[in-house]
């Protein structure tokens, strides 16, 4: 419980709560929500058919590497923005 107080008084957390940081943060999530399904989205077209001309064994790499990057990242933003906006009123 400490821990979660200490992150709550941060001063990072208290820039989140400013109306000026909290837009950023927010459409970093946004964007890191829009790569994991866009690229999950893209691999499954082409195992559906779609991108015939390119192989599969060429973009599944990229693709599977950008999901487990926007996967990571939106885990990230979102554990740490609602931990340190809210996460004391959660736990107790």
């Amino acid at each position: 419980m400490e821990l979660l107080q200490a992150l709550h008084a941060s001063a990072f957390a208290a820039g989140l709560r400013d109306p000026t940081l909290y837009p950023f943060v927010n459409a970093g999530h946004i964007l890191s929500l829009a790569v994991l399904v866009g690229s999950i989205a893209t691999l499954d077209l082409r195992v559906l058919g779609l991108f015939r001309s390119i192989p599969l064994a060429h973009m599944a790499p990229p693709l599977s590497r950008m999901a487990v990057i926007g996967l990571s990242c939106t885990i990230v933003n979102a554990g740490d923005k609602m931990h340190r906006c809210a996460g004391v009123k959660m736990h107790q």
